[in-house]
């Protein structure tokens, strides 16, 4: 009894431990993917916010532009306007001086005449003398004035011709500061896109450096986990094996004293009323692949000695050694009597077929295609969903299968 309490504490030890560890591999498996999704959110706040930037820089510059363009119309109206105004006002300083020029004409005339009727009205007598004299006079007169007025008129086409082309010069400089400000323009705008351009490949392929981290040091991870798990796996067996061999020496141990015992109480008899006694072979279990559940098939008690007989022949144990075949696994025990068989608890209790119906199929196909959807398994099997539910249930209560992003898997050691 105490090998039996031994070897159940051990068993939920290691029941324990495994389920410590299962829970150990799913906290780091849902921290990883809530780290994963938090860079991946920060990431795409980070680009939206960069794309408002962008959105909000390229708003100002076209109201820049638009600021430009509007105050360069604002420019040439006001130039235009002045423009107008300095040639209505030299036209009207031009035309009041003409006007003046006239006035001073008629005014000199009018003297002139007035004087040269006082003159010929005071000096009839010296008409001829000084008609020859004024006649002179007047021819020169009118020689000057006509090159004064020549002057005149020369003046104000020089200064027409000065203003057309200071306004050509101005129109000019005004289209050429407009074509070296598109250019500009251009300029900056090819150099932001460049910029941009640059911008978007460093990021793009810093994002790409960064996911081909995540996926080696998540691979890392997994082998590992996977190391970890093929480590704990094969110490699991080696002491399943360890404990079969101390029960196969336990059971030999048990036999020999059952033998000599029954030696000392009934003695020794002839050969016809010997008593047979089967030596149990000892073996190890022959484990063709990994062990899901043990069956111990007990051999019958034995039977009763008969008081009246002067001859007891009590047959110990019939050899039958047997083969159970439970998953994939084959195990040979040596029988024995008057053993109490160690019940089965949840975790290694065998797969039985009338709990449920299709549980062993399930279980099968989850482990031939290494893990399987909950439609896979409806489709492949044509079951129902009901029934489908119920055989993973048990399932994943016996710890046969476990659940993972709504895969099913197999453990691959169960003990």
């Amino acid at each position: 009894m105490a090998l039996r309490h031994e070897w159940q504490a051990q068993r939920q030890h290691r029941q324990q431990e495994f389920a410590q560890r299962q829970q150990q591999v799913q906290e780091s498996l849902a921290s990883a993917r809530q780290e994963r999704q938090h860079t991946a959110a920060q990431l795409r706040d980070d680009l939206s916010l960069f794309r408002e930037s962008l959105m909000q820089n390229e708003k100002v510059r076209s109201l820049q532009c638009q600021k430009f363009q509007s105050e360069l119309q604002q420019f040439c109206q006001t130039l235009q306007q002045e423009t107008q105004a300095f040639l209505s006002s030299a036209n009207d300083r031009r035309q009041a001086q003409a006007q003046a020029l006239a006035q001073q004409l008629d005014a000199f005339v009018q003297a002139l005449q007035h004087q040269t009727v006082e003159f010929l009205a005071l000096t009839r007598a010296e008409r001829s003398t000084m008609a020859q004299q004024l006649s002179q006079d007047l021819q020169a007169f009118h020689t000057r004035l006509a090159t004064t007025v020549v002057a005149l008129r020369q003046e104000i086409q020089l200064l027409h011709q000065q203003i057309q082309s200071e306004v050509e010069a101005l129109r000019i400089d005004t289209q050429q500061s407009l074509a070296i400000n598109q250019q500009q323009r251009l300029q900056v705008k090819m150099q932001l896109t460049q910029d941009l351009a640059a911008f978007t490949d460093n990021l793009r392929q810093e994002v790409e450096l960064y996911l081909l981290e995540v996926a080696t040091q998540r691979q890392q991870r997994a082998e590992q986990l996977s190391q970890t798990l093929s480590q704990s796996r094969d110490d699991r067996f080696a002491e399943v094996q360890s404990l079969f061999t101390r029960l196969g020496e336990f059971r030999t141990e048990l036999k020999a004293f059952q033998a000599n015992l029954h030696q000392t109480v009934w003695g020794t008899h002839s050969s016809s009323s010997s008593v047979q006694v089967t030596q149990p072979t000892a073996k190890e279990p022959a484990v063709k692949s990994t062990p899901r559940s043990l069956t111990v098939v007990p051999s019958a008690p034995p039977s009763p000695p008969v008081a009246s007989a002067p001859v007891v022949s009590t047959p110990v144990a019939e050899n039958k050694p047997t083969n159970p075949v439970v998953n994939n696994v084959e195990v040979s025990v040596a029988t024995m009597p008057s053993v109490e068989t160690v019940p089965p608890t949840q975790g290694t209790k065998a797969i039985l077929e009338d709990a449920i119906v299709y549980e062993k199929d399930v279980y099968n196909y989850i482990h031939e295609i290494q893990g399987a959807r909950l439609t896979q398994i409806e489709s492949a099997l044509g079951i129902s969903r009901f029934q489908a539910v119920d055989a993973l249930r048990s399932l994943i209560k016996k710890g046969l299968v476990t659940q993972r992003d709504r895969v099913y898997l197999a453990q691959e050691t169960f003990v």
